[in-house]
């Protein structure tokens, strides 16, 4: 309410002050408050608010020779003209009429509500991309001896000395889980009501929460849309003025004029008149005109809000990936490298893969899954995964009485030969 609680119209009566027909009135021996005309000193008025607009409260035109208002609480004296003084905050102080199923929701953007029940699909039919059969011992050999040959620091020699003993097939696979979210989060907002059609007179029709109808503007897009949640408006008094539809000058803190600080409210510069007030020492607020009252910035002098709730969906992407790689290849060399699709699903919710013949690749899906819905506020719009996979073969051979390795990996049989027998590669230098 900020400095105006309980304040009313003093005894000058002028038409355009005119408190609004619907007013109720009831005891309190304690106010020294000025009062509307006709109303005692012992009452205090508010208002009422019918759900019809009402004429909008103005500042008169012209400058007031006298204010036609008593503040209880304005100074004694004129204060010093202030240009950058700030108006008060009004704070809300009366209880709202409530809203079913959003009683939680308040003037203050709240927390995310959570979110409905979604039961993950498990157990769906899936249909897997096979790899190719695996290279065998000839054809690691000769990726191996295409690949010495193309390294200036490896020595061609002693390819022809290496027999390649056994192949195991070490196919790599990197699965990834996109997930498209919404959070939802409301907030009763008001506007000054004008008299504007409001859809709210039959609270008992107000959808649940997640029933409000805000789908996204684009899939898979990080935005916030807004909108307004139906059947929740509700016309109630101003809580900046109290359904006056107007607030004490903050300028003039109720007086209607200020110190003239440059002839210290003589009137008289060096015996001559004060241009700057024009010589009264006391010249009317500037921002009032001598009124000592301002329109009510809240409700801008309606008397009457009209507040309703707003929801705000969040809309965002959770993205996660894993490599599942038995090779000592290290993935960031694996990035270029072609890759087999081997399942790839789009739905609202995807199962976790299952029934593939590697236990891992199952492991991993079913685990990122349940990792991407464990959040009680994020509702899953959408959902896509992919798995991929690269052929990949471990070779073994031995040289000088120690089995080493060598790995051929993707479709264009790439080598990664780290324990080759004669290389110079940490000792090379580029010139």
């Amino acid at each position: 309410m900020g400095d105006t609680a309980g304040y009313v119209v003093g005894q000058a009566p002028t038409p355009k002050y005119t408190p609004m027909p619907d007013v109720e009135t009831r005891a309190n021996s304690n106010t020294t408050a000025g009062v509307y005309p006709g109303v005692s000193h012992d009452t205090i008025t508010t208002y009422k608010s019918p759900n019809t607009a009402t004429v909008a409260w103005s500042l008169p035109d012209g400058d007031a020779k006298n204010a036609a208002y008593s503040w209880p609480d304005s100074p004694d004296q004129d204060v010093v003209d202030n240009p950058n003084a700030k108006e008060p905050q009004y704070k809300m102080t009366q209880a709202l009429q409530a809203i079913p199923g959003y009683e939680t929701t308040t003037v203050r953007q709240g927390k995310p509500h959570p979110k409905p029940n979604q039961a993950v699909q498990k157990n769906i039919s899936q249909q897997f991309q096979s790899l190719p059969n695996p290279i065998n011992k000839t054809e690691a050999k000769e990726a191996l001896t295409l690949h010495v040959s193309q390294q200036c620091c490896y020595g061609k020699r002693v390819i022809n000395d290496i027999d390649v003993e056994q192949v195991i097939n070490l196919p790599i696979h990197k699965y990834k889980l996109r997930t498209f979210t919404e959070t939802r989060e409301t907030i009763r907002v008001f506007e000054p009501f004008k008299g504007q059609t409001v859809d709210g007179h039959n609270n008992t029709l107000t959808p649940m929460l997640w029933n409000v109808n805000n789908e996204p503007d684009a899939m898979w897009k990080k935005h916030t849309k807004a909108c307004n949640v139906p059947k929740t408006s509700t016309i109630e008094t101003c809580h900046g003025c109290t359904g006056r539809g107007f607030n004490k000058c903050y300028r003039c803190q109720g007086r209607g004029t200020t110190f003239c600080k440059k002839c210290k409210g003589t009137g008289k510069v060096k015996e001559t008149g004060c241009v700057q007030c024009g010589g009264t020492g006391h010249p009317n607020c500037q921002l009032c005109r001598g009124h000592a009252c301002i329109v009510c910035s809240v409700c801008q002098g309606h008397k009457q809000l009209h507040f309703y709730i707003k929801l705000l969906s969040k809309f965002d992407i959770i993205e996660n990936e894993i490599w599942l790689n038995p090779t000592k290849v290290a993935n960031k060399n694996l990035q270029k490298s072609h890759k087999i699709k081997v399942i790839e699903t789009e739905a609202t919710t995807v199962s976790p893969i299952a029934n593939y013949h590697i236990g891992d690749v199952n492991t991993a899906s079913d685990d990122m899954i349940s990792k991407h819905a464990v959040d009680s506020t994020k509702r899953i719009v959408q959902q896509c995964h992919v798995l991929v996979a690269l052929p990949s073969v471990e070779a073994k051979y031995d040289w000088k009485r120690k089995t080493k390795s060598f790995w051929v990996y993707g479709e264009e049989n790439k080598v990664y030969a780290p324990d080759y027998p004669e290389s110079c590669v940490r000792r090379c230098t580029i010139i």
